[in-house]
């Protein structure tokens, strides 16, 4: 507790500074002032008072009259949603149409202050954290619907991703959007299931403008590693007939390149899980205590992924008390993910250990002896498929009724393919397995590692390397939900009461997940393995650097075109489709005769089809009511929801290899209450205040009924199993801040906030045994697996202070005045944590919780060149309590540079630049005790183009 008062009162003082810093900014720039009015947005005066009545409907209220004009007039625009809220809100808005701040949602919301972003394999914004809290506590609405989803692991998620869990933003163009808000605080009218806050993206609407309008860009965008260019493009259009009917329609394609190389070693363990009897019985304790990095490697990832979204919109207001409105959305991803790992594994089987350094209960380096060799190619393609759609009527019968019916439906479905195929260096001279020593040492974020024979170079010889392990691994997921509300507005006049809302929310939500393994072997233990293809009859070279890795790394790494290795494992292929649906009853590894060539055999895993397929349904009523006060200069909003959830959970228990098929229902209601205050000091100075009690659910993944798990040998291995007596959690929410707006484009706010969570969903781990075959020798083994399973954790708290600050320089002389910058800063501490080691005690917090985190931006905007420069920092934090061997995980510090900049040729065509990764930042990823886990070289990505508009 000493030590959270002493961060937020440093954080206090570190932003009282910056309000002095503004403030003192701001007395100069009155004295110097010479703004142009002509180049920026122009917005209709509107008393606060007047527009407060509308300030706490679900979405932010709207400004009479917006144009918005390059980067100022977007800040511009977010500034005044913010300021017209009554709760705690964050806006980003399109500087006009098509053109939104950032090529990715996900990007664009790391500007905002108190979130973060998780970013995949290769660098690309995936999903986001919102205050400390992880994607699936962020409810994602689309206009107004909720958005179906992947999971929080995204497309290549695999039999552990958290399916049911956070949005993934990878599938949705910016130049769909035209607004996103962030609310961090909501109303009671406002959907559940946001614990942390809700992240609603609108699209363009034909009736926001007048007449006829068209943007349409192209770019050519650059993969620096990849050094593959590849096309971008997207056309947005509106058409507005008097406000009597409207259309708007967009498209957007990319066909982009991703490339990442990696070193590192996985999950740290003591030495004496992987050592053999002969080891444990001659090695010092010290060495057998001391943790040894699992998996020492070097990666390679090459993802081609091809994006297409498509909008479309009809607005029809036949007279003044009627408007309808249809929106859809179809979204696609048809992505090719390979990835390469030549590692050097020293999980299992060790049998002695020399030339050890051991500092601080780590073995630094050393020679392990023996270790198996391994290239492991994967194959991870996929097509993913979002479309949504909703129709709403808004009925005024007169002026102090509004009724509002609406109906929507939305689906997310993602096929895979994932290919694992690994291959083991064996004896030349008999055509079997074989092990050798490996030796390695710890280099600060790399792991250097050598073995006799190869260094998985171009100069290694691939006809060594024997088939070990091939897994095929499909899967099919599917999110929908039907929804269904009705919202009702009565206005009052020359009453403190200004208006009571109420409504009622119906939704349907299913989540069916289908998967099963399949494996291709060597037809026995015995088999001579030089008479089944090896990695050299499908090999590939593939570059490989990192900025500032040792001089003795390789730079190219050998491995194998999947698709060729499979059409010479399965010369006549296989469908698999008859494979996805489980069987009940005894269970066993049915070989496919006649499938692969003559050596090898196609096996098919019943016990995994039942183990990976799920089904789980949510229904739920949703009854709310809430009215808003204004009284003088405060407007008060209090309200509250009901909600009555029923979930279902339907999936396979497998035990002795017997199949049960078993579901499990689960029903609970929750009284969610909501307040909020805003307090209008004066013309400039906002007080804010509010208290919420927000909730989200287990996902229908975590309440699954089936487990899954993988083991090595008799040293043991990871699974991962659901839970379907989770019970719901739900946090206590406290926020107050204070916002300057002291100029146009000026803005200081402060945010205290205060998350009291109960029951909040943790990972914990089980070690049970399970009976597996061995990697090694192939033979059924018992041996202790540790299972990842979601436990209701005790009551949890986050406390935090979000800064932000921005101006335009206008106190600055000539062309300088036409600079601004805009500063965030997110202090967020959490007393859910875990200590590491014995001597100091480090407290990680929450997984995706950074303790500090911020955001700079620099612009220019004279009206004919826009440019921005944005760096985003946060500070290190649990990527997991349970990865690999279920040991933690945690991303160092990351910040990333980025430049976006447009020059007007003339009034309708622009050239368009962005960088993204500017300084070729690497990811940093370590294991317990600051072991290195991974290594990765983010790719710079370089855009040119062009628009026009008209």
């Amino acid at each position: 507790m000493n030590n959270l008062i002493r961060d937020l009162t440093r954080s206090t003082f570190l932003a009282s500074a910056s309000i002095a810093l503004l403030a003192s900014g701001h007395s100069y720039a009155q004295a110097a002032d010479s703004v142009d009015d002509a180049d920026t947005a122009e917005i209709k005066a509107a008393e606060l008072d007047v527009i407060a009545t509308d300030a706490a409907e679900e979405e932010v209220a709207t400004l009479d009259a917006v144009i918005v004009t390059g980067v100022r007039g977007s800040i511009i625009d977010s500034i005044e949603q913010k300021r017209l809220a009554a709760g705690f809100i964050d806006a980003i808005s399109a500087e006009d149409l098509g053109r939104f701040p950032d090529l990715n949602i996900s990007e664009a919301l790391q500007r905002v202050p108190g979130v973060t972003l998780f970013r995949n394999n290769t660098g690309d914004g995936q999903s986001i954290n919102l205050r400390g809290l992880g994607p699936e506590f962020t409810r994602v609405v689309i206009n107004e619907l909720t958005g179906t989803n992947n999971g929080t692991s995204g497309r290549f998620g695999g039999d552990f991703g958290s399916v049911g869990g956070g949005f993934n933003f990878e599938i949705l163009a910016s130049e769909l959007f035209d607004n996103v808000v962030v609310k961090k605080t909501p109303t009671a009218g406002d959907t559940e299931g946001g614990l942390a806050g809700i992240i609603s993206l609108t699209t363009p609407k034909a009736f926001d403008r007048e007449g006829f309008n068209l943007s349409t860009s192209a770019q050519a965008q650059t993969s620096e590693t990849a050094e593959k260019t590849t096309p971008r493009a997207a056309l947005v259009m509106s058409q507005n007939w008097d406000d009597k009917l409207g259309i708007t329609a967009s498209i957007a394609y990319s066909d982009a390149a991703f490339k990442s190389d990696s070193n590192g070693g996985i999950s740290a363990r003591p030495l004496m899980a992987a050592a053999t009897p002969a080891l444990r019985a001659n090695a010092t304790p010290a060495q057998l205590s001391a943790l040894v990095p699992q998996t020492i490697n070097y990666q390679v990832d090459v993802e081609d992924r091809r994006t297409l979204g498509l909008t479309g919109g009809i607005q029809y207001r036949p007279n003044d008390l009627l408007e309808f409105t249809i929106d859809g959305i179809y979204a696609e991803i048809d992505s090719e993910r390979f990835f390469t790992r030549a590692d050097a594994p020293p999980e299992s089987g060790i049998l002695s250990i020399g030339n050890d350094s051991i500092v601080g209960g780590v073995l630094t380096s050393g020679t392990l002896g023996t270790v198996q060799q391994r290239i492991a190619s994967n194959d991870l393609s996929g097509t993913e498929k979002f479309n949504q759609i909703s129709t709403k009527i808004d009925i005024t019968p007169n002026d102090r009724w509004q009724i509002t019916p609406m109906l929507g439906y939305s689906r997310r479905e993602t096929d895979r393919t994932g290919h694992l195929l690994s291959f083991a260096r064996g004896n030349t001279a008999t055509g079997l397995p074989a092990r050798f020593p490996v030796s390695y040492q710890i280099n600060g974020p790399f792991i250097e590692f050598s073995t006799p024979g190869t260094d998985y170079s171009a100069a290694s010889n691939p006809e060594e390397f024997f088939i070990n392990v091939f897994l095929l691994r499909p899967t099919q997921d599917k999110d929908d939900e039907l929804s269904a509300k009705l919202d009702v507005t009565r206005h009052f006049d020359n009453s403190a009461l200004s208006r009571v809302n109420f409504g009622a929310r119906l939704s349907s939500r299913e989540i069916d997940r289908r998967s099963f393994e399949a494996r291709i072997q060597s037809a026995t233990a015995s088999t001579d393995l030089r008479r089944l293809p090896t990695l050299g009859d499908a090999l590939v070279v593939n570059p490989f650097n990192i900025n500032g890795a040792p001089a003795r790394f390789p730079n190219t790494i050998i491995t194998a075109d999947p698709q060729r290795i499979l059409s010479l494992y399965l010369p006549n292929g296989y469908n698999f489709s008859s494979h996805f649906t489980p069987i009940t009853g005894p269970l066993s590894n049915v070989n496919i005769d006649g499938a692969a060539i003559n050596g090898a055999v196609l096996r098919i895993l019943q016990a995994n089809a039942a183990t990976r397929t799920f089904n789980g349904t949510e229904d739920t009523v949703a009854l709310y009511a809430d009215s808003t006060f204004e009284l003088d200069k405060l407007l008060v909003n209090a309200g509250l929801r009901y909600i009555d959830t029923r979930q279902t959970s339907s999936g396979y228990s497998v035990g002795n290899n017997i199949s049960t098929a078993k579901t499990v229902e689960n029903d609970y209601q929750r009284f969610l209450p909501t307040i909020t205050a805003r307090y209008n000091v004066n013309g400039d100075l906002i007080v804010r205040g509010a208290y919420s009690r927000t909730l989200s659910r287990p996902t229908l993944f975590d309440l699954r009924v089936a487990e899954t798990f993988s083991g090595i040998d008799a040293s043991g291995g990871s699974g991962s199993a659901g839970n379907p007596a989770l019970q719901p959690f739900t946090s206590d929410n406290l926020d107050v801040g204070v916002e300057w707006y002291f100029a146009e484009e000026g803005l200081v706010a402060i945010n205290a906030f205060h998350k009291s969570i109960d029951g909040l969903i943790v990972s914990g781990t089980v070690t049970e045994n399970r009976t597996f075959e061995s990697q090694v020798t192939r033979l059924d083994v018992t041996a202790p697996i540790i299972f990842r399973v979601p436990v209701n954790g005790d009551e949890s708290t986050i406390n935090g202070i979000e800064l932000l600050a921005q101006s335009r320089f206008n106190f600055l002389p000539g062309p300088l005045s036409n600079m601004g910058g805009i500063f965030n800063y997110t202090f967020a501490s959490s007393d859910a944590a875990f200590e590491e080691g014995d001597d100091a005690a480090i407290s990680h917090g929450l997984p995706g919780l950074s303790r500090n985190s911020f955001n700079v931006i620099l612009y220019y905007d004279d009206g004919k060149l826009d440019a921005r420069l944005s760096y985003a920092w946060r500070e290190r934090f649990t990527q997991s309590l349970a990865g690999s061997f279920g040991v933690p995980e945690f991303q160092q510090d990351y910040g990333q540079l980025d430049l976006s900049a447009n020059y007007s040729i003339t009034d309708n065509l622009t050239m368009q630049f962005q960088v993204l990764n500017l300084t070729s930042e690497r990811l940093e990823i370590v294991s317990v005790q600051n072991i290195p886990h991974t290594t990765t070289q983010l790719d710079r990505r370089w855009f040119l183009g062009a628009r026009y508009q008209f």
